[in-house]
């Protein structure tokens, strides 16, 4: 009966599971979060990454974003932009060399979703 309450009250129960994660699989994913972390300028695809830490990649989807909050690819997003945001506030790297750094080939590119990000071009930051 708790669980049928539980399902009238939710506006969406498929994005709020009912079983909680294991200890395993939340050290499993702490030890994906660390892998993207030290590989922001070439993380490991989604495949890649459920086989490094032995888990399917569906539940790796699913549980990351359970577990943090965010998807991989936003966690990506998100620490490329705080590492460029500090390369860039430090003043020891140009545009160019700060969107290679974090991942980025494409530096108009770069420049436009740092913009979007911050409100601010990454060339202004440095200035």
């Amino acid at each position: 009966m708790s669980i049928n309450i539980e399902r009238l009250l939710c506006e969406d129960c498929s994005k709020y599971p009912l079983n909680q994660l294991s200890k395993t699989d939340m050290e499993r994913l702490v030890y994906a979060r660390e892998i993207l972390l030290n590989r922001l300028e070439s993380p490991p695809t989604l495949l890649e990454l459920s086989r490094i830490i032995q888990m399917n990649d569906c539940k790796l989807k699913r549980s990351f974003k359970q577990h943090f909050g965010k998807t991989v690819y936003e966690l990506i997003r998100e620490q490329r932009f705080e590492k460029a945001f500090s390369l860039l506030e430090s003043g020891k790297h140009n545009v160019s060399e700060t969107a290679f750094a974090v991942g980025y080939t494409n530096v108009s590119h770069f420049s436009k979703t740092f913009k979007e990000r911050f409100g601010i071009t990454p060339r202004d930051l440095c200035k």
